[in-house]
């Protein structure tokens, strides 16, 4: 491959952008010169004569005295000079001389930043030669398109604009021109930083409105959420994050690697703005954001070499594998690279329970429990907006041919009357079209036949839920095993699992949820079915999760064999929650919650207390008294088995309860006359339905203000 043949690729898409893409840029005579046959052929190494650009241009008219027109365009600007020489080397020179020159001549002019794009091109070219082999030119023309993308994102940010940057800038809900997208997004080509919260930017704007209350290092405020440790402001918090983007550019391209480790900031994102404003002539550092994948194609690489610290990592990396070419071919390498057999992350449990009274969010928990599993995140780290992503994981409905399509969730709730055979597999009848009709009977008889006929009944063995979302986990970790990648996570969801007879639904199965004993273990563990029987085992990627009411069946009562095998996650009421109102008309909700709660701790158990989700989002006291009346009274009323003083009790014996002595009532008479029935007797009667007391403020007060007064 001659030089000419080497430049020819990155040459032509700068002639596109010219003569196509930036009409006004060059006057006539521009590009004329530009177009002529012998002009391209000789001093650009080009061979395009027939090229469809030219064609459907017009060959421009030959121009002598190249080097003279030049000179008067451009002053003592030779490029016609250096283009004649057969040196490719020189010729890339030259024409990215050319693009920078044009660019200062006409800085103001429109399509001065398309032209701008070429640029990073050329230079990662110069900065590639003398590698062997040669850049093919299959290489050239990627690495145009990801050095131009570079030299875009340092044009549009250069340092000088993050130090000055607003937090607009930064981060805005148009995310085309942020910062933050740019690093994300538009920049992906350049190495991902995808996946995890957005809280790794530090600040970032939010799609929601609603504030939430702070949680740990994490702030929502009603239109920035940022880590409190920047700030405790969403403007104390950006000028920390812009300051430390700043001190990692800073220390980047004064070569000081060290420093950037000490940045306290995202790794991620720490590492990708370290890249991007790194020397391109002298690069330190690859496309790789990743500690893990960083150290493992490191350890690869060097089964022997102990101790390395990530910048030591690079080095070696890049040392390595320099024969691939440049620094975004050896970090491609790593991205393709076929992974080896994963394990599967087990920072969550295969099988746990989210148990606590009622109200408290368990069964709504589960949805961000399981978009965790599938994400490989914490519970913590789940994205906004996960719950519609739940909805499009969940198993679709069965369509009739009882073969319903199993996604990545699976949802089931267990009931006195659930069995084996709902839930694995069993026989169960079905109707069919009544056989034996005589297709050639006359339209009367047939009628009368269709009138009284009725459905045959036919007996099918049918797959349940847990069978059929076992089947598709185990589909796609054979097929993750062929392609050498980690298997997507499955989730079982099973509602009010301690309703269920256990060793009932469960069968023999129960062994099979072990992590021990799942598929792909080592101790791997498979039954023959009673029905079908079918070998049949559970594999590791699927995720059984749980959820028991603590208020219907205590914890301690819960079958031996299930609390063996499950980890329990503890949800009790959070009266701080940020959807229960601090202020309904004056009543604190939250005071509220919290007094009945300690009340109902004391006099029956804490595993009784009021879930917080009974007063979400009240938004007046007409709406409290609905909760109280239709949902959290009759929950007292089931707590106490109708034992009024206690109820009284819990609610800081405001007009709820209205104690009535038998002697004041028609009931005196039986006093008088039996000697069991005692006059000073207090009966209990709830405050009707139409009393005002239940829109009265004080009412509510009392039940929390009794505290405070004693």
């Amino acid at each position: 491959m001659t030089g000419a043949q080497k430049i020819q690729p990155l040459v032509q898409r700068l002639m596109e952008t010219l003569l196509e893409n930036c009409p006004t840029l060059l006057d006539e005579r521009d590009r004329q010169q530009l177009m002529d046959r012998e002009f391209c052929k000789q001093s650009l190494g080009l061979s395009i004569g027939n090229h469809p650009l030219l064609k459907r241009a017009g060959h421009g008219t030959a121009i002598r005295g190249h080097n003279r027109y030049w000179k008067r365009r451009y002053g003592d600007f030779h490029v016609c000079s250096q283009w004649w020489k057969d040196d490719h080397i020189s010729n890339a020179q030259a024409l990215l001389n050319f693009v920078e020159h044009l660019t200062e001549q006409k800085a103001k002019h429109p399509d001065v930043a398309k032209l701008q794009t070429h640029r990073g091109a050329f230079e990662g070219y110069l900065q590639s030669v003398g590698r062997t082999p040669p850049p093919t030119e299959a290489f050239l023309l990627n690495m145009s398109k990801e050095m131009a993308l570079w030299s875009e994102f340092l044009a549009v940010w250069p340092p000088a604009r993050v130090r000055e940057m607003s937090l607009e800038d930064y981060t805005n809900l148009n995310r085309d021109d942020a910062f933050v997208y740019w690093l994300e997004k538009r920049t992906e080509a350049l190495g991902s930083i995808w996946g995890g919260s957005a809280f790794k930017f530090g600040i970032y704007r939010r799609n929601e409105t609603s504030s939430r209350p702070e949680k740990g290092e994490r702030i929502w405020g009603e239109e920035y959420a940022w880590m409190s440790k920047y700030g405790d402001t969403p403007e104390k918090a950006f000028t920390t994050v812009r300051s430390r983007l700043a001190d990692v550019i800073d220390a980047v391209r004064e070569g000081n690697l060290e420093a950037v480790e000490q940045v306290d900031f995202s790794p991620a994102v720490k590492w990708k703005v370290a890249f991007l404003y790194q020397d391109r002539g002298a690069p330190r550092l690859l496309a790789i954001y990743d500690e893990k994948l960083l150290s493992l194609c490191h350890d690869e690489a060097f089964p022997d070499a102990e101790g390395r610290s990530r910048i030591q990592q690079h080095a070696a990396l890049i040392e390595h594998y320099s024969g691939l070419g440049d620094i975004l071919d050896i970090s491609r390498a790593i991205w393709d690279r076929p992974p080896p057999p994963p394990e599967l992350d087990t920072a969550h449990p295969r099988n746990r329970i989210l148990y606590g009274p009622p109200g408290t969010g368990k069964t709504y928990g589960t949805e961000r429990h399981a978009m965790a599993i599938i994400d490989g995140l914490s519970t913590e780290d789940v994205a906004e907006g996960y719950r519609e992503r739940f909805r499009k994981f969940r198993c679709a409905a069965d369509d009739g041919s009882h073969k319903s399509v199993c996604g990545q969730v699976a949802m089931v709730t267990f009931h006195q009357n659930y069995a084996y055979e709902d839930f694995v597999e069993g026989i169960r009848p079905r109707l069919t079209e009544p056989s034996g009709r005589d297709a050639d009977a006359d339209a009367e008889a047939a009628e009368v036949a269709e009138a009284s006929a009725s459905p045959d009944l036919a007996y099918e063995l049918k797959h349940g839920v847990f069978r059929r979302i076992c089947a598709a986990a185990e589909g796609e970790r054979r097929a993750a095993r062929t392609e050498g990648r980690e298997p997507e996570r499955f989730v079982l969801i099973i509602d009010e699992i301690n309703r269920g007879n256990i060793p009932k639904i469960f069968g023999e199965l129960i062994t099979l949820i072990e992590d021990s004993r799942r598929l792909g273990e080592d101790d791997e563990t498979r039954v023959s079915l009673p029905y079908s029987g079918d070998e049949f085992g559970v594999p590791n990627n699927l995720y059984v999760i749980g959820t028991m009411n603590t208020a219907d069946r205590s914890i301690e009562q819960l079958d031996t064999a299930l609390r063996r095998r499950f980890t329990f996650v503890e949800m009790m009421p959070e009266p701080d929650h940020e959807l229960v109102p601090a202020d309904v008309d004056g009543v604190d909700c939250r005071r509220m919650l919290r007094a009945m709660n300690e009340r109902i701790a004391v006099l029956m158990d804490r595993e009784h207390q009021i879930g917080h989700t009974y007063l979400f989002n009240v938004k007046d006291l007409d709406e409290l008294a609905d909760r109280f009346r239709n949902r959290i009274f009759p929950l007292l009323q089931e707590y106490f088995y109708d034992d009024w003083r206690r109820i009284d009790a819990v609610l800081g014996s405001n007009a709820f309860v209205q104690p009535t002595k038998i002697g004041e009532g028609h009931a005196r008479e039986l006093a008088r006359q039996f000697d069991l029935v005692d006059e000073e007797m207090v009966i209990y009667e709830r405050l009707p339905e139409d009393d005002p007391a239940w829109q009265d403020a004080g009412q509510y007060r009392k039940i929390y203000e009794s505290v405070a007064a004693g």
